[in-house]
């Protein structure tokens, strides 16, 4: 009898162990704690890529719109070249805010963009309250798509320019997109389900087919969206949409081969992937700034040979 006690005791145990682990990693995926606005323009003044000295002295407005959730979604629109009709929307990454997209302000001003800069959902001066990887985000961007047609006019070029988090969303938002030019996506993930097994195993050194299931089932109770069907790669095997795949070769958060299946995956249309030597996850710019505005230029200038309505990159 004491036997079966004892049994009874070490299963409970373990079993609250797996489901107190389980909890804290589908809290981190959905529900991390963000860094504030001020934490984030700190973060790029730091890291030598932008001020907030620099943003107060751009010509911008902020906006405030609602989605089909009903969420108020925050941004800045940044209107460095009045007359242009070519519009840059900038997507963060997990638990940043806007100011962390402001890093590319000056080479996309250089080439005759304004800016869109966003809050994702759940982060920033946004509402919400998790965060889906795209799932629910690609709606909330063609939100500011439409926000940009109706503002600066139906033939605004646009395009995407994501990182990490911002990069997913950006690949996420081509199962919808109708007027999106282009994507640029630095450090993307080419299918959630499969990021989350390889943090669970390498990162967090945990059994995957324990916590991957039991994380899987609280994300789709409370956060209500199945990892599953977070599959960018997806998106890109059917779009013809051009897009720049941009990747550290030393990112061990998400995995620089994702960037390279994601590029495989894509049958149509043009397609670049460079992988910057030296970097880690979302340091691809800090790390290669040449290389990178190198890279987006020459992608920019293809990009633009393709639309009529866009007058070509200086």
């Amino acid at each position: 009898m004491i036997w079966w006690w004892v049994f009874v005791t070490i299963f409970l145990i373990v079993s609250i162990a797996i489901y107190s682990i389980s909890v804290f990693g589908y809290r981190n995926i959905t529900m991390r704690k963000k860094l504030t606005t001020d934490e984030c323009f700190q973060a790029v003044e730091r890291r030598g890529l932008f001020t907030r000295t620099k943003f107060e002295k751009l010509h911008k407005q902020e906006i405030v719109i609602r989605n089909n959730d009903d969420l108020k979604l925050h941004s800045y629109y940044i209107e460095a070249n009045p007359h242009s009709k070519k519009v840059m929307i900038l997507l963060h990454g997990y638990t940043r805010a806007y100011p962390m997209s402001m890093q590319f302000t000056d080479l996309y001003i250089k080439q005759g963009f304004n800016l869109l800069a966003i809050d994702h959902r759940a982060h920033g001066e946004s509402e919400g309250k998790y965060t889906s990887y795209g799932y629910y985000e690609k709606y909330d961007i063609d939100s500011w798509v439409n926000w940009i047609r109706e503002q600066i006019g139906p033939n605004t070029l646009i395009g995407l320019h994501g990182i990490s988090l911002g990069g997913g969303t950006a690949l996420e938002y081509l199962h919808i997109n109708q007027h999106a030019k282009f994507v640029i996506a630095d450090c993307p993930y080419s299918d959630l389900a499969e990021l989350i097994r390889y943090q669970i195993k390498y990162l967090y050194k945990a059994p995957t087919f324990i916590f991957y299931h039991t994380i899987g089932f609280l994300v789709k109770i409370f956060a209500r969206f199945n990892l599953a069907d977070v599959r960018p790669i997806q998106a890109v095997a059917k779009s013809e949409l051009p897009i720049l795949f941009i990747h550290g070769n030393r990112d061990r958060f998400i995995p620089t081969y994702m960037s390279k299946k994601l590029y495989e995956a894509k049958q149509k249309g043009l397609k670049r992937l460079w992988i910057a030597e030296g970097a880690g996850h979302s340091d691809a710019y800090r790390r290669n700034r040449e290389q990178y505005e190198e890279q987006v230029v020459s992608f920019l200038q293809e990009v633009l040979l393709m639309n009529d309505n866009s007058a070509k990159v200086v």
